[in-house]
């Protein structure tokens, strides 16, 4: 029996079977387990990993004991068979167990099932992040992230193309800017992810509860070509007819394609003798023209519903 204190990281350099008891919190990356995962008078469970039949597991080779804080399997981090003996909450990614996965005497399970499997394998993300309190930049994500753990934050900025998110663990945030297509997992409870206005969600799963989603909304100062002043300077002296743009404040719909958007502009037009820029003459005005971001011709390509743009979950 090995006494520990603190935290507990199974790396890979242990034998097996491993039994460790009296545990805080648990986090099962993805890819960690080769063997049998065996949960023992446990909390909560969140789980992208089915519940199966009772794992058959040998009594430990290493039982891990002492005055336990939280544990962590990092992948690749157990080579057989792990039972955790008592333990408040249990947070297992998709993918994390190759063998059972049971769970005796838990207060309450949150399974995600089979079919919420991420697009692309979390193993081969680019980025890991595992502990408490951990800070981390990301900087050009190739494929994705994995943040797992408690009370962590993780700023991805650069993000382009299709970039994958997993978040496993409690009161996490990540924070995504960009320009990309970004696949969202969650397993747990009160995480956050936020968002930026060019950012669309391909698909979002949570396992858990009090998770968000929040995506920032459009600059409508982005839709704007070519602003009032701007407009003005071009003139120098005469009768001129300008056009330009300005932010509809007050308007949550668009009236031109009727949808309902964060971003709204109408677009004006004003006959004037001007001079040095300033119109002095004013002969006709009006506007009425109005576009969105889903409409208008500076406006990028997004496919977010106004649903998923306030608020995924």
């Amino acid at each position: 029996m090995s006494e520990y204190t603190g935290d507990v990281t199974l790396n890979g350099g242990i034998e097996t079977p491993v039994r460790m008891s009296g545990l805080e919190d648990m986090y099962v990356q993805p890819d960690s387990i080769d063997g049998d995962l065996d949960l023992r008078n446990v909390e909560y469970v969140f789980t992208g990993v089915p519940i199966t039949p009772a794992a058959d597991v040998a009594d430990p080779v290493t039982d891990i004991t002492g005055t336990l804080e939280d544990g962590y399997t990092e992948p690749d981090g157990v080579h057989g068979d792990l039972a955790v003996g008592t333990a408040e909450d249990v947070f297992i990614a998709h993918g994390a167990v190759d063998g059972a996965l049971s769970a005796r005497g838990p207060e309450q399970v949150f399974d995600a099932g089979t079919s919420d499997a991420p697009s692309r394998d979390p193993a081969t993300y680019d980025v890991t992040v595992s502990g408490w309190q951990q800070q981390r930049e990301v900087t050009d994500p190739n494929t994705g992230v994995v943040l797992s753990g408690c009370q962590s934050t993780v700023n991805v900025t650069g993000a382009t193309g299709s970039v994958s998110c997993y978040l496993i663990g409690t009161n996490n945030e990540l924070i995504v800017r960009g320009d990309a297509a970004v696949e969202v997992h969650i397993v747990g409870r009160d995480n956050r992810v936020d968002l930026g206005p060019y950012i669309d969600v391909d698909t979002a799963v949570e396992t858990g509860f009090d998770n968000t989603i929040d995506v920032q909304p459009f600059p409508a100062d982005d839709l704007i070509e070519t602003t009032e002043d701007e407009a003005y300077s071009a003139v120098t002296f005469g009768r001129a007819k300008v056009t330009y743009q300005s932010v509809a404040e007050d308007e949550d719909w668009c009236r031109g394609c009727g949808e309902a958007a964060d971003a709204i502009i109408e677009r004006q037009q004003k006959e004037a003798f001007f001079i040095l820029g300033t119109p002095i003459i004013t002969y006709e005005e009006g506007g009425g023209s109005y576009e969105c971001e889903h409409c208008a011709h500076s406006a990028p390509d997004t496919s977010l519903t106004p649903e998923e743009r306030r608020e995924i979950f």
